[in-house]
């Protein structure tokens, strides 16, 4: 019987955790790779007869009670327990600790090995088996496959209960080329699979172990996508880092020279964090990030996040040190069955069409961009504007964003750019812009504008889903009411230099009407909805809803021509000689934001707050930022409401 007793409850990271118990057994095995476990799952079911094992994935056993329970149950008779940790003793230490403790008053043999092929020094110390059956056992893992994979389960049999003992680990190919329903084929056979008329290659990189577990639809897929446009190259590895398998592709890429390359492993190749470039990177090729995804469909889609961490720092955060395009999930990870005989499920890889789609459609997109020349290439450039002020136009704290614009385009225009008319210095561009469209609506604009007529926009518009047109819309309005559009065309905040372009944020209502960003007066009911972050100030928080609640209990009894003379009536006069209002609140707050706002930028460019021991204080500083600007908006959009402005 599998028993699993699930106490739901959120985690440091609100992922849900789970108490996971099996019965007890003479051989435990914990892995984080779940093509491990399937792989020595489908051998364990082609040996006649074998002692009891269990397997089980470490992200089962990921909090310290869980850990405490499947120790104290599944172990209890336990003989041998091995544990292939990635990431080192930190990755797993409260689990190691209470295994060598298990270990020592049960009299358990207890072995830790590295998720990689790396030798840890600190993991074999700590395990109760050493020397050359340490080495032994190991080496089937690092070969992989079925054939060692079989022989592993022998070599603990031998170990623990006087079996026979098994061949030696068979070396396997580190390095290799991938087809589907033949597995590794040559060079010559992958050429013969290659439509001659079709003028570039896309490489395709990933683990070995997808091969040796026999999950390869998702890499069976992707080939079939991209052979519409480009030939394939897929190249299997153990591991990229290493120097021998980083030899062989590295020669492979330089003999077919792909054009893109789509990379579908984890982490960071690269062995020196500031190493420029990955063997990936030869050519000065695009490199895309496919993700293969931990968790499953069902549980993807219903999460706020999208992804859990694990998949965020080995899939997006550690291969965007790399340099690589991030693209969509392509795979998820889904139960396929129950093994009765290990008590576990078994997960494998299934394809996400729409994500592989996508993914081969911005390869494509990419590949089309490359082959055009350099004055063919158009660029836009998007400035910061928040909060929507003409100085705060491509504000960026400790940055100096209007040279660096100069200083990339004075580096296209040696690239063959196509580029007209542009300011030879920042102080030029910057009253250039300003002298045109931003997001100031009561100034005169004395440039020639952007503009995009009506149809032009709705041809674009129509194309979105009515759910999200209707979203839009109950938000911001119809675009015939935007305060930009004048005659049926609407006026871009954009100047354009030849093939390039230069467009300011778009205010998303922050300027044109407050209350639709944090409020919404809701026809035909006179009420007030107010959204407030709730990490923001509790004190002014609760004020702000004691207000609200107030002035909602006499908006409903009054006529609205009431509420026009009720704030100077009502209340009584600030020690400013101002009378009590919303508008004064966001008046007042306005000049929090700026003194604030003064403050940051003179510590910012001092460098003071750019040093170690004050990196929590200018944090500090840009969150009281944050949180005074969207107070003082809020009010204002009460002060409107209210018919105070």
């Amino acid at each position: 019987m599998h028993i699993v007793t699930s106490h739901q409850h959120d985690s440091k990271n609100h992922e849900k955790s789970e108490y996971f118990v099996q019965e007890t057994a003479d051989i435990i095995f914990l892995s984080s790779a779940d093509t491990e476990i399937s792989l020595l799952s489908k051998s364990i079911n082609e040996l006649d007869t074998y002692p009891s094992i269990r397997l089980a994935n470490l992200l089962n056993l990921s909090e310290t009670k869980s850990i405490d329970n499947y120790i104290n149950k599944t172990l209890s008779k336990a003989k041998i327990v091995i544990v292939r940790i990635l990431g080192g003793k930190s990755y797993w230490n409260y689990g190691i600790e209470k295994l060598i403790e298990h270990q020592m008053t049960k009299k358990c043999d207890v072995i830790f090995f590295p998720g990689d092929d790396k030798f840890d020094e600190q993991l074999y110390a700590l395990s109760s088996i050493k020397g050359m059956k340490y080495k032994e056992l190991w080496s089937y893992f690092i070969e992989g496959g079925a054939e060692n994979a079989s022989n592993l389960l022998k070599y603990i049999s031998y170990l623990q209960f006087n079996s026979p003992k098994p061949a030696s680990s068979k070396k396997i190919s580190p390095v290799g080329i991938y087809w589907p329903k033949k597995n590794e084929i040559s060079s010559v056979e992958l050429e013969k699979n290659w439509n001659k008329s079709r003028k570039h290659v896309i490489a395709i990189t990933f683990y070995s172990a997808l091969l040796q577990s026999g999950q390869t639809e998702v890499i069976d897929s992707l080939i079939f996508e991209l052979q519409k446009n480009y030939n394939c190259l897929p190249i299997y590895a153990k591991s990229f880092k290493d120097k021998k398998n980083a030899e062989l592709t590295t020669y492979l890429l330089q003999e077919y020279s792909p054009i893109s390359l789509i990379n579908l492993t984890g982490f960071s190749l690269k062995e020196e964090r500031l190493s420029n470039t990955t063997i990936f990177d030869s050519g000065e090729r695009l490199v895309f990030q496919g993700v293969l995804s931990s968790m499953s469909e069902h549980e993807w889609s219903h999460s706020s996040k999208g992804m859990n961490d694990r998949d965020i720092i080995m899939a997006i955060s550690l291969p965007e040190i790399d340099g690589r395009i991030i693209t969509k999930t392509i795979a998820f990870k889904e139960k396929i069955k129950f093994d009765s005989i290990t008590q576990t499920d078994l997960v494998e890889y299934h394809p996400n069409i729409f994500g592989i789609k996508y993914l081969c459609n911005l390869v494509k997109k990419w590949g089309d961009l490359i082959n055009l020349s350099n004055n063919q290439k158009k660029i836009f450039i998007s400035l910061a504007n928040y909060p929507n002020k003409d100085s705060r136009i491509a504000n960026g704290v400790g940055l100096d964003t209007p040279n660096s614009i100069i200083n990339f385009v004075n580096r296209l225009k040696k690239e063959d750019y196509q580029i007209e008319e542009f300011p030879n210095n920042a102080d030029k561009l910057m009253k250039q812009l300003i002298a045109g469209q931003t997001n100031n609506l009561n100034k005169n604009v004395t440039i020639d504008i952007q503009s995009l007529s009506l149809k032009d926009y709705k041809k674009f518009y129509k194309k979105l889903s009515k759910k999200v047109r209707n979203e839009v819309e109950a938000r911001w309005g119809r675009i015939e009411d935007d305060p930009f559009v004048e005659h049926d065309i609407l006026k871009l905040p954009i100047q354009s230099f030849g093939n390039i372009a230069i467009g300011i944020q778009p205010a998303r209502g922050y300027n044109i009407d407050p209350k639709n960003t944090y409020h919404r007066v809701i026809k035909g009911q006179q009420r007030l909805v107010v959204e407030i972050e709730e990490n923001s100030m509790k004190i002014t928080k609760r004020q702000l809803r004691r207000i609200i609640k107030e002035e909602k209990a006499k908006l409903m009894e009054q006529p609205q021509d009431a509420v026009l003379a009720r704030t100077e009536n009502q209340y009584g006069r600030t020690e400013s000689g101002d009378p009590q209002s919303y508008k004064d609140f966001a008046a007042r707050l306005d000049q929090i934001t700026l003194m604030i706002e003064d403050l940051t930028m003179d510590y910012v460019d001092s460098g003071w707050l750019a040093d170690g021991d004050h990196a929590s204080l200018a944090n500090d500083v840009e969150n009281a930022f944050t949180i005074t600007d969207k107070l003082a908006m809020a009010s204002m959009g009460l002060a409107q409401s209210m018919g105070e402005i």
